[in-house]
């Protein structure tokens, strides 16, 4: 089965082409951007990131919480907290919306960490210069099946990892930062004595 019978694939909004208007009625929305997606696939370090904000009339692309999104970039997907709630979607993402009962954290899994998908899109890739992900290849990509409990199963295995991989890492910076406070205050301790002398 491929993605395309699992997905409907929905992609965001060109920043270009949407009619700004400051009028005070116009309803206003935060964009979507690269800080947002590292914070939804637990890489970023700070919760505390600044979006742009735009008020426009045009249609949009929109988010919510428990949506899955592929970066066309980074060839990485993530699903949508509830911090980015109604944000709009920009070009360089693409929503899936599922077609049938589905784990999305199953799917989130396969599209960042599977061997067998990496090797798919990469053979779609050969002989680029520039990789370049498409809603084309996507569509196209095989999908093992599984029972709907193990896909959940594994996708929940997977999410809570990537949750304690990132606070491990918070926790070893934090750690750092503690013990090279100290030795900037030893330096200083030793250097007011050496001058005081």
């Amino acid at each position: 089965m491929k993605l395309n019978d699992l997905f409907e694939f929905k992609s965001g909004s060109l920043q270009s082409r949407l009619e700004t208007n400051n009028k005070s009625n116009t309803k206003s929305y935060f964009v979507y951007d690269r800080n947002c997606y590292l914070e939804d696939t637990f890489q970023s370090l700070t919760n505390n990131s600044k979006t742009k904000q735009i008020k426009t009339t045009s249609d949009v692309v929109l988010v919510k919480q428990g949506d899955l999104i592929f970066n066309l970039q980074s060839g990485k997907a993530a699903i949508i907290t509830q911090k980015h709630n109604k944000y709009i979607l920009t070009q360089n993402f693409v929503k899936l919306i599922p077609r049938t009962s589905v784990s999305i954290e199953y799917i989130l899994f396969l599209l960042n960490e599977s061997r067998c998908f990496d090797r798919q899109i990469k053979k779609y890739l050969q002989g680029s210069i520039v990789f370049k992900y498409t809603t084309k290849i996507l569509k196209e990509i095989i999908v093992p099946e599984l029972s709907i409990e193990n896909q959940k199963s594994i996708g929940k295995l997977y999410v809570d990892q990537l949750k304690q991989s990132n606070q491990l890492y918070k926790n070893i910076l934090n750690r750092d930062r503690v013990v090279y406070q100290t030795l900037d205050n030893i330096i200083g301790i030793k250097t007011e004595a050496k001058n005081g002398n």
